[in-house]
């Protein structure tokens, strides 16, 4: 009887994860329908901030919201060198988000976005190898592999001299130090 229920609740978590992922890309549609909506109206809006200092494109970085952050790139696309109020940019929020498929669409639209820095002189990388997250283990292995990007990143020094090992190191981040001691040989 014991097997029953174990195997019942797994198809019940199964179920609930695809439930989850259809409301969450229902939710990102819905709010890219209504961010075009409200900037055909009001374009100058593409330049404010929320409530924690983010623009419109950091916001949608943050959470995930791939269309979004097609959209934004797209149709506005000075909205790239825009810095949220702590100084980071939209990238920073993907990458400490974990959005990997939001970093892949900067990468196809802005390449060279992925190597800006925040106010510290630190990148994507510098951040996800300082962060103790393990989402962000994914994150690093595909920032490493990206051609040129990735050697750019891993040798980038931030204003104190840290390069994002000497960052990991630092933090004891033992699995990205890892992945990032494999990309530097």
């Amino acid at each position: 009887m014991q097997t029953d229920r174990s195997t019942d609740n797994f198809i019940e978590v199964n179920r609930q994860i695809e439930v989850n992922s259809s409301i969450d890309s229902f939710v990102d549609s819905l709010m890219t329908e209504m961010l075009k909506a409200i900037l055909m109206q009001q374009s100058d809006l593409i330049s404010t901030y929320d409530e924690a200092g983010r623009t419109p494109l950091s916001y949608a970085a943050y959470k995930g919201f791939e269309d979004m952050v097609e959209y934004l790139l797209k149709e506005f696309p000075k909205s790239i060198s825009e810095r949220d109020k702590d100084s980071s940019h939209a990238v920073h929020k993907a990458c400490l988000g974990g959005h990997i498929n939001v970093l892949k669409v900067f990468h196809l639209y802005f390449p060279k976005s992925l190597l800006v820095a925040d106010r510290n002189g630190r990148t994507i990388l510098h951040v996800a190898a300082k962060e103790h997250r393990d989402k962000l283990i994914d994150v690093v292995s595909y920032l490493v592999r990206l051609p040129e990007i990735g050697k750019q990143l891993l040798c980038k020094s931030d204003d104190e001299g840290d390069t994002p090992l000497a960052l990991a190191s630092e933090s004891n981040n033992r699995q990205i130090q890892t992945i990032l001691q494999q990309y530097m040989a």
